[in-house]
């Protein structure tokens, strides 16, 4: 991801992007095939929410990558409700509702605000007991 983005910034070229970006896209689909396999428990949802919110910079580069991030914890999100029902009224759901709010509108993506929802995200992670 970080050479995709590098080669972005740059305006590397063209090609050279797309190869790349066709890679990280073959990459992801693998992993996300094995995670859809698996069931995740409440300390593992937790604990890789955490780490996604906490590790965020790769997914700040834009609307793409933000909105990946957004369905990932979504996703998670849905587990932990899935294994506890009282998760629906957490302040982590909130959260995440702010993360889509964000991104509404890609043309208007500002990487500063989408930084501070993950931040309320993290915080309301962090504060779950399980």
């Amino acid at each position: 991801m970080d050479g995709l983005g590098r080669l972005m910034a740059s305006m590397g070229p063209r090609e050279q992007v797309a190869v790349k970006a066709r890679e990280l896209a073959g990459r992801l689909d693998a992993v996300a095939g094995e995670l859809a396999k698996k069931r995740w428990t409440k300390d593992e949802v937790r604990d890789t929410m955490r780490r996604l919110a906490a590790d965020r910079e790769p997914f700040l580069t834009d609307v793409a990558a933000a909105e990946q991030l957004a369905f990932a914890l979504q996703s998670l999100m849905s587990r932990r409700v899935e294994l506890d029902r009282r998760q629906l009224r957490s302040t982590a759901v909130a959260a995440i509702d702010g993360l889509f709010s964000e991104l509404d509108d890609p043309h208007a993506f500002d990487r500063e605000r989408f930084d501070r929802r993950l931040g309320e995200l993290e915080e309301a992670v962090n504060q779950t007991k399980e």
